[in-house]
């Protein structure tokens, strides 16, 4: 009979245990489940997350990543919370956003971009113009965002002032975006502008009777860049003992006391 007893007293007190544990708002038979919204973004986004069966009245604790107890929130009678924070700055696209109590735990994943693109990518633009740039920052698959005022400019040649770039010397120039931990680039070959000068060579010169002279043409801009017009350029003569022949040469077939003659521009 005691035997029987004791096997009734030790079944009575693991039933009431069991009965325990589950009473306990069922914190260890269930698990919690946690929604992230938006679920892509941005540095900066606002985010929401809503738990449920994380137990009544206890402190619920959210990780964002790296960032730890990013946002606390007190579980109401039912179990459920909700928390507001903003995304920071991570070493990953990816995200892990963990809600932890007491009680329970869910794990979910925010996207942050992955890549970021300099628009225009390629272009062409003359000196002393300008092009305005744009930033766009993208979580593959997920989604895109416009992040200009977000992200800093630098030019290797030219002038940047926050996304506006005028060229000044000609070459070409590497715009270089950076937003966060991401690096963009775009390319833009900037060529001279209107021409201010034009310049003819040799300035002097001087020939003997059937000799001939080779002459070049150079424009320059108001900035300063420089660009052969040779086959441009329209040259003429007014020696009447001379010839400018249509491949650029003067050719004199005059003749003085030391059989040679001057040519000035």
């Amino acid at each position: 009979m005691n035997k029987m007893g004791n096997i009734r007293v030790y079944g009575l007190v693991i039933a009431l245990m069991v009965m325990g544990f589950a009473g306990n708002s069922l914190a260890w038979e269930t698990t919690g489940s946690i929604t992230v919204t938006p679920t892509t973004g941005t540095v900066g986004t606002l985010i929401t997350v809503q738990g449920e069966m994380f137990g009544t009245s206890t402190q619920a604790k959210i990780n964002f990543g790296t960032s730890m107890s990013i946002a606390l929130a007190t579980t109401d009678e039912t179990g459920s919370f909700t928390a507001v924070f903003t995304a920071t700055q991570q070493g990953s696209s990816t995200v892990i956003v963990h809600a932890e109590s007491t009680y329970n735990i869910a794990t979910e994943y925010f996207y942050l971009p992955d890549t970021l693109i300099i628009l225009p990518s390629y272009t062409f633009l003359p000196s002393g113009s300008s092009t305005t740039y744009l930033a766009r920052a993208i979580a593959t698959g997920k989604g895109s965002w416009t992040v200009t005022t977000a992200t800093d400019f630098t030019a290797n040649i030219g002038s940047m002032t926050e996304n506006v770039y005028t060229g000044i010397t000609a070459g070409t120039c590497t715009i270089t975006g950076t937003y966060t931990t991401l690096t963009g680039t775009a390319t833009v070959i900037v060529t001279h502008g209107t021409a201010t000068s034009l310049d003819i060579t040799p300035k002097t010169a001087s020939v003997k009777a059937g000799e001939t002279v080779l002459y070049t043409a150079k424009s320059t801009d108001a900035n300063g860049n420089t660009w052969d017009v040779t086959g441009l350029t329209t040259f003429g003569v007014d020696d009447p003992q001379g010839s400018m022949t249509t491949k650029h040469l003067y050719r004199w077939q005059g003749w003085d006391m030391d059989g040679a003659g001057d040519i000035h521009d």
